[in-house]
């Protein structure tokens, strides 16, 4: 018996006539384990939300139920025996075909992941989420070598791009960059780089850095610019590698205003709507 327990001892009795027996009260703490397993309802491309075909190192967000803790997201957290991005972050798991990915948040309904580099196209691969030990079922996904999008302001994947200018000022409406300039478009889902891409991995601040793997070509408000005016295009310096940079030259011939701007990438464009400002 607990010391200090409001009834140490059994207080029923019972006679010939008549059987009188006892009750108790229990409280159970310390508890972690789910009685709803997770649930996904959905996966999508991280820049673009694009639910179509998906690729090997391609940040997506992962939409459903239990998914982790409720509340705020809990964000992503660097691996101190790797060096990589973490596969468990707050007790959440994200799989494709059983193999942890790294993730950059997980909440109740919402988590992001990085399709692991060893996922390769094209074909299909099983997602699942585990959360305190409860697993999902498996969400299917069409995997192929190439499936980019643009991250933009809205973070919906449609309006003005989350751009920079040359000054590395941030591109908009009231601070344009001006034809024959210098822009830089962040995007994920470029698919591998060259040297092959390592899961989770944090690129390096110095050169030289991984380059898409893939033929890259950029047009802006319909006009394609020739292979010359793009400078760079590959990782992200100093980020893990899902994300990807490139640094294009504007065509000379812009008109001012909002331009439409898609990129593609080994035969595969960006999503549309997505605009940079023109002086």
């Amino acid at each position: 018996m607990t010391q200090g327990a409001f009834q140490p001892a059994f207080g029923g009795s019972n006679t010939i006539s008549r059987l009188r027996g006892d009750a108790f009260v229990l409280k159970v703490t310390g508890l972690t384990q789910n009685s709803v397993p997770p649930s996904i309802g959905g996966i999508a491309n991280a820049a673009s939300y694009s639910t179509a075909t998906f690729s090997a190192g391609e940040a997506v967000v992962i939409f459903g139920q239990n998914l982790g803790p409720a509340g705020t997201p809990v964000s992503a957290q660097i691996d101190a025996m790797t060096g990589k991005l973490g596969t468990t972050l707050a007790g959440a798991q994200v799989l494709f075909d059983g193999l942890p990915a790294p993730l950059i948040y997980v909440s109740g309904q919402q988590a992001s992941a990085i399709v692991p580099f060893e996922i390769a196209g094209p074909g299909t691969t099983q997602v699942t989420v585990r959360y305190n030990g409860a697993q999902s079922a498996a969400f299917p996904l069409r995997i192929g070598p190439s499936s980019p999008g643009l991250f933009t302001n809205n973070q919906q994947g449609t309006g003005q791009g989350a751009i920079y200018n040359q000054d590395s000022t941030r591109n908009s409406s009231s601070n344009p960059a001006s034809p024959g300039a210098v822009v830089v478009l962040y995007g994920t889902g470029a698919g591998q780089f060259s040297p092959a891409g390592i899961t989770g991995q944090v690129v390096t601040s110095s050169p030289p850095f991984p380059s898409i793997d893939s033929s890259v070509s950029v047009a802006i408000d319909g006009i394609t610019v020739p292979g010359s005016s793009i400078l760079y295009a590959g990782a992200v310096p100093g980020l893990v590698e899902t994300l990807f940079q490139i640094n294009v030259i504007l065509p000379d011939n812009l008109s001012s205003g909002n331009r439409m701007v898609a990129v593609t990438i080994g035969g595969v464009t960006t999503q549309i709507n997505v605009t940079v400002a023109v002086k």
